[in-house]
């Protein structure tokens, strides 16, 4: 009786070995496949970046003077609202005389 259980044992012990074994290889075919699609993406990602880098860049940079522009037009606003702002703290309005 006890060799029968001593096989059956063993058996048990071979097949948990194959099951590891079948995973082990199953997670390192998964690792295989998402690693070199990623590898994809990102090799079609910087292409793509770089077509659209070199298509709109052009445009930027013609497109550059004026943001300048616009960013110290708006700089200006928001420096004359807060002035705005505390000269209305001191009691002193828009259309105030005083300021003149």
């Amino acid at each position: 009786m006890s060799s029968a259980a001593a096989t059956r044992s063993s058996l048990n012990l071979k097949r948990a070995f194959l099951a590891i074994t079948l995973g082990f290889a199953f997670l390192a075919a998964l690792i295989v496949v998402l690693g070199s699609t990623t590898f994809q993406l990102s090799r079609t990602g910087t292409a793509r970046s770089a077509e659209l880098s070199e298509r709109l860049l052009p445009a930027l940079e013609s497109l550059a003077p004026h943001l300048r522009d616009w960013g110290v037009k708006l700089g200006l606003c928001a420096l004359n609202a807060d002035a705005l702002r505390r000269l209305a703290a001191f009691g002193y309005g828009p259309d105030d005389k005083r300021l003149a």
